[in-house]
């Protein structure tokens, strides 16, 4: 602050600290200009750090809801990609001839197809029984 041009008590004129620090006000006043620019300053500071925290919770918040979204997505691809297969080859063991019931390659069909079960099951597949034979 400055007084004006009649030296009036109490008639004062607000100026930026930065330009207060320009006139001649005494080694005290000059301190405590310093002193608060330097309080903004690190204000300012702190304000953005504020501001990146805030930014930075909403990024990871943002990410986590992308990562949940992709990994259904992912399952979904999974499920649409074996169930095909799955289908197939359930009908493959249904009608093996009784002696051949044991053989190396019924046994070898039939892990292949619990083992997609498997997968489907763990992946909150379930199979329901539909009239004349086996659905998901």
């Amino acid at each position: 602050m400055e007084l004006n041009d009649e030296y009036e008590a109490g008639a004062y004129i607000w100026i930026d600290p930065a330009e207060a620090l320009k006139l001649d006000i005494g080694k005290g006043h000059m301190d405590i200009i310093k002193e608060y620019l330097k309080y903004k300053e690190t204000e300012g500071y702190l304000n953005d750090l504020k501001r990146i925290q805030a930014d930075s919770r909403i990024i990871r918040s943002g990410q986590a809801e992308t990562q949940k979204m992709l990994g259904g997505y992912l399952i979904e691809k999974l499920v649409l990609d074996i169930v095909p297969s799955w289908i197939i080859s359930a009908p493959a063991t249904l009608h093996v001839p009784p002696e051949e019931k044991d053989s190396p390659w019924v046994v070898g069909i039939q892990y292949i197809e619990k083992q997609l079960e498997t997968v489907l099951t763990d992946n909150g597949i379930q199979t329901i029984e539909v009239r004349g034979g086996r659905g998901i």
